[in-house]
C-alpha cells in the first residue's frame, strides 16, 4: 500500500508499522519540521517505515532511523528513495 501525507509519499507493507490516523500524521509531521530546524543529527529510535526519519530529513543534516523488524526496514529503505533524501540511514 502506498500512502500521501502532505508532501511526503510512503509504501507501507501488510507486516510493517504505520501510523494508522492520517490526520494526526498530517500534524504530527509539521511539529517535526518545526522542531528539527537547524539539527545536525538526529536519531529516530523504533522508525518502523521510516515516517519520521524522512520528515526530520528536511531539516537536519543526518538521521539514523532504528528498527528491529526488518520488513519495515526494507520499506524505509524504499521510502527513503522515494522521497529523494539522501542523509538518511537506516
Amino acid at each position: 500500500m502506498h500512502l500521501k501525507i502532505n508532501n511526503y509519499l510512503f509504501k507501507v507493507s501488510y507486516n510493517s508499522f504505520f501510523q494508522v490516523n492520517p490526520f494526526i500524521c498530517s500534524e504530527l509531521f509539521k511539529l517535526i519540521e518545526d522542531y528539527t530546524k537547524d539539527s545536525i543529527n538526529i536519531l529516530d529510535l523504533y522508525c518502523g517505515v521510516g515516517t519520521l526519519s524522512v520528515v526530520a530529513s528536511i531539516n537536519a543534516s543526518n538521521v539514523l532511523g532504528v528498527e528491529i523488524n526488518s520488513n519495515a526496514i526494507i520499506d524505509a529503505n524504499f521510502n527513503k528513495l522515494l522521497n529523494k533524501r539522501n542523509n538518511v540511514e537506516f
